[in-house]
């Protein structure tokens, strides 16, 4: 009866059924006493089927009055709304099993696909987190272990553990990572007090292969014209899933500059991922050059009046695909990219042959470091400032002829790229299309 009426009031936050609440926790529980064969008493807490409590947290009850407190304390968390067995279970030893960080990593996952779910986390940071707590996952060495024993010297084993396992440090720092965002879900649940220091892992910089202009143009040459959108706009910096996930709608020429509105990705490598927000879950508008601004005219005359009015018609569709949409999948949109790098003759991936590349041109062409932030849509000026360290140690053709560099450096950083907030201000972008390959200055020519 007890178990129902609690039920009923958790469907009425407002205050609605408080005195129940109050009624049921005040008859919940006994204090008791067991006469042990040395004549000692042991005093308990009888919570019926709930079972028993002999301590606090591994301290034993003295005597009634200390009993007393705690049931009260417990009767009081009740009547404020919190669950029985979870007001039960925070007296219980640290080594009980309500308290073991399998079990607290169970419930921390359930959250992170309900949350999947409503669009608030990515699906592809949910299957790395279930494929850690796997029973020979990464997490696994703290099987066993209680949620109290999560402390700074315990952390620094488990590093030394996975370094063991032969993983590399980039993904030890990630698993590490992880575990620091169940810990300080334990604290908002006020299960920890704090959170421990992680241990740091040291990680050499990662410098990306580099292309220059002139070979990056060679390789979109070697693409088919109907497929060669997608790759024009990585080169802007746009991401794969967001390229995936961008439809006809999102082209608008405003003020006479023609320009992406990126308001979503496809998060995950299939045809059937979900559609999220972009990584920064914030909305940009940016411009485009003249080539993809040809390419997706062009795209656009084959779209029926029809389907203009349709919410999700690709605009950088894959002719070849075989899902309904004909939208790319990860693999293929990869796959495009190295057979064209490998007529050429390089071995590159696609994001440094394009974002990484184009980035490192445009600072060599005097681009500074806070239009390109903002042109990459880079929360942290640090990932931007990666692209200072590469001008000066990649060994890309960007340095031209005086005459040619001069030329090019007249339009140093017309702003032409979104505002903080994600809108544009398209007044500023005119005068910047002018002739030439490419058209825009600040893209490699």
């Amino acid at each position: 009866m007890g178990a129902a009426l609690l039920a009923d009031d958790r469907r009425h936050p407002s205050g609605r059924g408080c005195g129940i609440r109050w009624d049921v926790a005040e008859g919940l529980g006994k204090v008791r006493c067991r006469r042990r064969k040395d004549g000692c008493a042991r005093w308990y807490i009888d919570f019926g089927r709930r079972g028993k409590l002999y301590s606090a947290r591994g301290t034993p009850f003295k005597d009634r009055a200390m009993a007393e407190h705690f049931l009260a304390s417990i009767r009081v968390q009740i009547a404020e709304g919190t669950d029985t067995a979870r007001a039960i279970e925070r007296l219980m030893p640290e080594s009980s099993q309500a308290h073991r960080v399998e079990r607290w990593l169970g419930r921390w996952l359930e959250i992170m696909r309900d949350r999947t779910a409503t669009g608030e986390r990515s699906p592809n940071y949910l299957r790395e987190l279930a494929r850690w707590t796997k029973s020979e996952g990464h997490f696994s060495w703290w099987c066993g272990k209680s949620i109290y024993e999560i402390r700074a010297g315990a952390l620094e084993d488990w590093s030394q553990w996975l370094a063991e396992r032969g993983i590399s440090a980039k993904t030890r720092r990630n698993v590490l990572g992880g575990f620091r965002a169940f810990v300080g879900w334990l604290k908002r649940r006020e299960l920890l007090a704090s959170v421990p220091s992680f241990p740091e892992v040291p990680i050499d910089e990662y410098a990306p292969r580099l292309i220059s202009a002139h070979v990056q143009r060679q390789i979109l040459e070697e693409i088919p014209w109907e497929r060669r959108g997608a790759f024009l706009a990585a080169r802007l910096g746009v991401r794969p899933g967001e390229i995936r996930a961008a439809d006809v709608t999102d082209f608008r020429v405003v003020e006479g500059v023609p320009g992406l509105t990126i308001a979503r990705a496809i998060k995950g490598p299939n045809s059937n991922a979900p559609t999220r927000g972009t990584k920064g879950r914030n909305a940009a508008w940016i411009p485009v050059d003249e080539q993809l601004r040809r390419w997706i005219e062009r795209r656009l005359r084959g779209v029926s009046k029809e389907e203009m009015l349709l919410d999700r018609v690709p605009l950088f569709p894959n002719p070849s695909a075989r899902n309904r949409q004909r939208r790319w999948i990860a693999n293929t949109l990869r796959e495009e990219w190295n057979r064209a790098a490998a007529k050429v003759g390089v071995r590159v991936r696609m994001y440094e042959g394009t974002k990484h590349s184009s980035a490192t041109a445009w600072l060599a062409q005097g681009s500074s470091l806070q239009m390109i932030q903002r042109m990459l849509r880079h929360a942290d000026s640090r990932s931007t400032e990666r692209y200072a360290k590469l001008g000066d140690l990649a060994l890309v053709d960007v340095i031209r002829p005086p005459a040619r560099r001069s030329r090019v450096r007249r339009n140093v950083d017309p702003v032409w790229i979104h505002g903080k907030s994600g809108g544009a201000t398209p007044s500023e972008y005119k005068g910047i299309w002018r002739g030439g390959r490419d058209s825009n200055p600040q893209l490699p020519a």
